[in-house]
């Protein structure tokens, strides 16, 4: 009976756990841990506004191209704009901006609670620009705040927990490139920021671990690598180096489209079948025939082209291929460099703005070459008056640039053209002293690094100068053809002599007048001027048929053996056997025999004038004939 008075205690099942926790920063005072999270938003928001200017170069929350695949791809900032194969402390840089994006949102996330690390992935994805490396951040921070990642070790689980950046690291890090050895180094940023995140994850867990994870320790090492990013970029590569990268090295004019070869025909033949086109032009009394309509605009393209423009017809201009549209790009690479000048007025970097400026406005048309092939084709190697300024800038503020040397090329063209001989050579003397010395230098350093078998041959030195030995044999080949066409013997006794010779020398080879003001020069020259045999070898090499160009060039070498003309005429005959030797439909006996007379030209030519400013291009030509059967 006893037993049955005793009272039963029923005992409530315990409230079942939440799936996510909260971190235990959160028991402390609330005003203290939200000025701490608040701080460490605002230094987050900092790194990521540091990398969207280092890398991304766009305007903040810019979400376009949010679902572009190809924005995902972290291997594009390994080389551009700034290439850690030039600039290996970009890798500390990057390593380190990185490390702090990946961890940070992470530490958040595991010390107060999840929904504190959402506006930390929100400034990964609309500041930094990272917006699927953003997805796999929340995935992480999601991860480590649920409680069957609490492990008791909080460091090991911030570790497990970061393997979807380890994952998004190792699918779109690398930079493909065909030498492995730089394609394992372009990981080397994103391995260098998982031991940074870990690095600073040990040091806030192990810290706050004797601390009772009290708030402030993740901004505060926020802080010290920002300060650290920040100060290896001041100090190693610097943000005048960034500028110049990105506004002036990535818009080289050489590799713009619209200036190289293009080709006009199709867009001849769109006008031609546009009924509506068409019915205007024969409006305007352009013929009807499509052949000679062909002929009519292409003539007229051709004489606008002579004044660098474009017909203003609006069907024209609205359906103009882009690759056509070379003034609209000429006006933006010029704008980019003359930002770059404005910034860093002082930095050796504005010589080759200055040269990029020059050469792109001394970029035009070739109409004649346009006219016989109606291929868009640019030519730089006339000195334009208009462009002289720039050039002589560049000489007065870096003389002893290699972009000078180029300079001194194009004044002593303008000095020619002003009779002032004794100054061109002078200049023309200089620039070649110039180039030879630095032609002699790289030779030593490009040794050793052959020599070297390190895998840290992948690294170089980054470039000082555009002017590759390649561009220097050739201006150097265009100074010598300058002295050598302005000595004293061509210059005649009187001041009439000279004055011819000044305007030959400016005569531009590409234009439309060429031909006529040659006629006019020989006109009014003697037979015996000695700068006459100049003068009809220009001619010679305007003849279109290669066969034809064969026959003058063999006549006037026998009429002008020694002289100056008569030496590049061999080189030049040999030229035109080469072009004739490649002709398809040529019979082989044939074809046997140019290349045995092209052997002859050139074998004789090196004998007899080996001392020439054509010997080095004759032992090249040489050099690619096929060898003796």
């Amino acid at each position: 009976m006893a037993d049955d008075n005793k009272k039963t205690t029923v005992t409530s099942p315990a409230p079942p756990k939440s799936f996510m926790t909260a971190g235990p920063t959160l028991h402390y005072s609330h005003a203290n841990v939200l000025w701490c999270w608040a701080l460490t938003i605002l230094i987050f928001i900092v790194v990521c506004v540091f990398w969207q200017a280092l890398l991304v170069n766009k305007p903040l929350l810019d979400l376009t191209g949010l679902l572009d695949t190809s924005q995902f791809q972290l291997g594009r900032y390994v080389v551009s704009p700034i290439s850690i194969y030039e600039y290996p402390w970009q890798i500390v840089v990057l390593g380190t901006l990185m490390g702090v994006i990946a961890t940070v949102p992470v530490l958040v996330s595991q010390l107060l609670s999840f929904r504190y690390s959402v506006p930390l992935i929100l400034a990964i994805i609309i500041v930094a620009g990272l917006h699927l490396f953003g997805v796999f951040v929340w995935v992480s921070c999601l991860a480590v705040a649920s409680r069957p990642l609490r492990f008791r070790s909080r460091f090991i689980s911030v570790a497990l927990c970061m393997a979807p950046q380890l994952v998004y690291w190792a699918i779109w890090g690398g930079y493909s490139t065909i030498d492995p050895v730089r394609s394992g180094f372009s990981f080397a940023p994103w391995i260098y920021a998982w031991l940074t995140g870990l690095v600073m994850a040990a040091l806030v867990l192990g810290i706050g671990h004797f601390t009772r994870y009290k708030p402030g320790l993740i901004w505060i090492f926020s802080l010290v690598l920002l300060v650290v990013a920040f100060g290896v970029f001041h100090r190693h590569i610097g943000f005048a180096e960034l500028d110049y990268q990105r506004n002036v090295a990535n818009n080289n004019p050489e590799d713009a489209v619209q200036f190289h070869d293009n080709d006009v025909s199709a867009t001849i033949d769109n006008i031609i079948k546009d009924d509506a086109l068409r019915s205007f032009l024969v409006g305007k009394f352009y013929p009807t025939e499509p052949i000679l309509l062909r002929e009519k605009l292409k003539e007229e393209i051709r004489n606008l082209l002579a004044y660098d423009r474009w017909p203003e017809w609006d069907w024209f201009q609205k359906r103009m291929p882009e690759d056509l549209k070379y003034q609209a790009k000429r006006r933006q690479l010029i704008n980019r460099y003359d930002v770059f000048m404005k910034r860093w007025p002082d930095s050796k970097r504005v010589a080759i703005a200055l040269y990029f400026k020059a050469i792109l406005n001394e970029y035009h048309p070739d109409v004649r070459y346009f006219g016989n092939t109606e291929i868009l084709r640019f030519y730089s190697d006339y000195p334009f008056y208009d462009n002289l300024l720039i050039w002589q800038e560049l000489y007065e503020r870096f003389p002893q640039s290699p972009e000078s040397f180029e300079a001194r090329w194009r004044m002593a063209m303008r000095e020619a053209a002003k009779a002032e001989f004794d100054k061109a050579d002078e200049l023309c003397a200089v620039a070649l002293a110039m180039i030879r010395d630095y032609l002699n230098r790289p030779v030593q350093t490009q040794a050793k690094t052959a020599d070297s078998d390190s895998i840290f041959t992948a690294f170089q030195e980054p470039a000082r100068t555009v002017m590759t030995a390649f561009k220097l044999r050739d201006l150097e080949n265009r100074l010598k053809r300058l002295q050598e066409l302005i000595n004293k013997e061509n210059r005649g006794e009187d001041e009439v002599s000279k004055r011819r010779l000044a305007n030959f020398v400016i005569l531009n080879s590409h234009g439309l007048e060429y031909v006529p003001r040659l006629d006019e020069l020989l006109k009014e020259m003697p037979q015996d001027d000695s700068l006459r045999d100049n003068l009809l070898l220009e001619k010679i090499m305007w003849a279109e048929d290669a066969k034809q160009r064969q026959q003058m060039l063999t006549a006037f070498i026998r009429q002008f053996t020694d002289t100056d003309a008569g030496i590049r005429a061999h080189y030049e005959l040999a030229l035109v056997k080469v072009q004739l030797w490649k002709e398809p439909l040529l019979p082989d006996q044939a074809r046997q025999e140019l290349l045995a007379e092209t052997r002859t030209i050139l074998t004789d030519f090196l004998n007899h004038y080996p001392e020439s400013i054509f010997a080095r291009k004759v032992r090249e030509l040489l050099d690619t004939l096929p060898p003796k059967s």
